[in-house]
């Protein structure tokens, strides 16, 4: 039985003791299903009660993992403004993989005005996989004010993939060294390098970088294996390339495009040209 929203509930004025009784019983319910972590509640259709979260809340801090990861999971459908402190408080749990999923969590529930919250966090946080989706979430976020304790972290940061979510949202920010260097990451020697390189580009968002795209149009090593699990089939560096551009540049290709396509020279040569 999938939880009903309380807003969906017909013949039922708002604030009316119906209603109330009617919510009540939903969150109820939604608590007990949790507490017997039914995974079955994040099925399609999703319609968890939205202003559930300080029920949701002390789970949380429940002493079963397996509750705290389906609570954080809960929280996150919920549209209450409150959602997003709940996922604050489950960055310090001390498992990886709830504090981890609330970490990413957070972007769907911060704006502009959670910039120094989410700077405070990546400055003390101990889990880099945390300090990786926060620096993410930051760039995208797309406020200046966080370039300066970016630059910091940066130059404190030991883990690489942490480094390198605090490079890619610097450059996603403006930052003209960061800038600098992933254009030296995208003409680097290494094909794959090349490809985890333009696939960046889907997260920087900056279309001014479209025209450093444009050599590796010229490439047609193999980059990527987009086989099935247990098979092999290479689409090459210049394949990725008119893939990255075609998102880039909203869809402006009159051919088809496919993750797992090999382009014909045609096709490349008219990518070459929308670039010029």
């Amino acid at each position: 039985m999938i939880v009903a929203n309380a807003l969906a509930a017909p013949e039922k004025q708002a604030g009316s003791d119906g209603e109330r009784k009617v919510n009540a019983m939903q969150t109820e319910e939604l608590v007990r299903r949790i507490r017997k972590k039914d995974w079955n509640l994040l099925e399609p259709p999703i319609a968890v009660p939205t202003n559930a979260v300080a029920a949701v809340t002390p789970l949380i801090i429940d002493q079963d993992q397996g509750v705290r990861e389906l609570a954080v999971a809960v929280v996150d459908k919920m549209a209450d403004p409150e959602a997003k402190q709940a996922l604050f408080k489950a960055l310090a749990d001390r498992n990886e993989i709830v504090r981890g999923s609330a970490a990413r969590f957070l972007e769907h529930h911060c704006t502009a005005k959670d910039v120094d919250v989410l700077v405070a966090h990546l400055r003390s946080h101990s889990d880099e996989y945390v300090r990786e989706q926060l620096a993410l979430l930051l760039g995208k976020l797309g406020e200046r004010s966080a370039m300066r304790p970016l630059q910091e972290r940066f130059a404190l940061e030991q883990w690489p993939h942490a480094k390198h979510a605090m490079s890619l949202a610097l450059t996603r920010l403006g930052d003209p060294d960061h800038r600098k260097a992933y254009v030296l990451r995208l003409n680097q020697p290494d094909p794959k390098g090349r490809v985890a390189a333009l696939e960046d580009l889907l997260y920087i968002q900056d279309k001014t970088l479209a025209k450093e795209v444009k050599p590796l149009l010229d490439d047609e090593r193999d980059g990527k294996n987009v086989g099935p699990s247990h098979g092999a089939y290479w689409i090459r560096v210049c394949d990725v390339a008119v893939n990255v551009l075609d998102s880039l540049l909203e869809h402006p290709f009159k051919f088809e495009v496919s993750r797992i396509k090999r382009y014909s020279g045609q096709e490349i040569a008219q990518a070459k040209q929308l670039i010029q």
